[in-house]
C-alpha cells in the first residue's frame, strides 16, 4: 500500500487536521451553490443519488443535499472515503446516508452510472494517479463537481526553486497534496479523463481570507500583504491572480457516456 494512502487509512491526516476544515464549510457551500442548482435543473425532477468522495465531516454533503432537495428533488446520500474517522463523522452528521464505503476513489465498486452527482471537494489533489479516479467517476456518475486548489502558481514555483523544493515537500507531508495544478492543467485533465466541462470558475480565495483571516498566519506582515495583493488582483482578473498567486477552482463536468 502506498504511503499516501496509509496517511488517510491510519487517520494520520485527521490527527494533523482535527477540525476536518469544518470552519470553511460555509464558504465552500457558497461556491458550490450555483453549480448544485445547475445540476438540479439538469436532473429536472425525481431522485438524485449524491455521492460525496472524501467529504470530511459531512457538512458539505448535508448542505448540498438540502440545496438540491429545495429544488423539489429527493436526494439519496452516499459517502466514500479511506479514513475511518471521516466516515464516522459523515455518518454522525448525515444519519440518513444510504451507503457508507471505505474504498478508494479509483475503484469505487459502484455500478455504471448509478450516481447522479459525485462531489470531490478538495480531494483530487490527494489522489495518486488522479486520471484513474476521474475515469472511475465518469463511469459511475452523470455529473461531477470538483473544488481543487490551483497551487502550481508562479510564486509557488519561485519559492520551490529558491528552497530546492521544500514548500512542495512540506505540503505533501502535512496536507497530502501530491498533485499540483494550474487552471489550465486541471481543465485539460478533467476534460480528457472525465467528460465535458459545463461550468468553471475561480473562488477568489483572497477575498475570503481577507474577511476570515487565520489568526496565526495573519500575524505575519508578509501574509497580510499577500492577501491584500491577491484580493486586488483577483478583483481585476481571477485567472491572472490564480496564475501568479494561486487560488481554488470550481469545475462542473458532464461525465462522458459509456460505450
Amino acid at each position: 500500500m502506498a504511503k499516501i494512502e496509509q496517511f488517510y487509512i491510519s487517520d494520520e491526516y485527521v490527527r494533523k487536521h482535527p477540525t476536518m476544515h469544518v470552519e470553511h464549510s460555509a464558504w465552500k457551500i457558497s461556491l458550490m451553490r450555483p453549480y448544485l442548482q445547475q445540476v438540479a435543473g439538469l436532473i429536472g425532477s425525481g431522485k438524485c443519488r449524491l455521492l460525496d468522495v472524501g467529504g470530511g465531516a459531512g457538512l458539505i454533503l448535508k448542505e448540498s443535499a438540502a440545496i438540491i432537495g429545495a429544488c423539489g428533488i429527493t436526494v439519496e446520500k452516499l459517502a466514500l472515503d479511506l479514513s475511518p474517522a471521516m466516515l464516522a463523522e459523515q455518518q454522525r452528521n448525515n444519519p440518513d446516508l444510504v451507503a457508507v464505503m471505505q474504498r478508494d476513489a479509483r475503484e469505487t465498486q459502484l455500478p455504471d452510472k448509478s450516481v447522479d452527482l459525485t462531489m470531490m471537494v478538495d480531494v483530487l489533489e490527494h489522489i495518486p494517479q488522479p486520471e484513474r479516479a476521474l475515469v472511475e467517476i465518469a463511469r459511475v456518475s452523470r455529473y461531477a463537481l470538483f473544488k481543487v486548489p490551483v497551487e502550481d502558481d508562479l510564486l509557488f514555483r519561485l519559492r520551490n526553486w529558491i528552497t530546492k523544493g521544500r514548500p512542495r515537500q512540506d505540503m505533501i507531508e502535512d496536507t497530502g497534496h501530491i498533485n499540483f495544478y494550474t487552471g489550465r492543467s486541471l481543465r485539460t485533465q478533467v476534460a480528457r479523463h472525465c467528460g465535458r466541462i459545463v461550468g468553471f470558475s475561480y473562488s477568489r480565495k483572497y477575498a475570503y481570507f481577507r474577511k476570515h483571516p487565520d489568526p496565526i498566519l495573519s500575524a505575519r506582515l508578509r501574509r497580510r500583504m499577500l492577501v491584500h495583493a491577491g484580493n486586488c488582483l483577483s478583483a481585476v482578473s481571477p485567472s491572472l491572480a490564480s496564475y501568479i498567486m494561486g487560488d481554488y477552482a470550481m469545475l462542473l463536468c458532464e461525465c462522458r457516456k459509456l460505450g
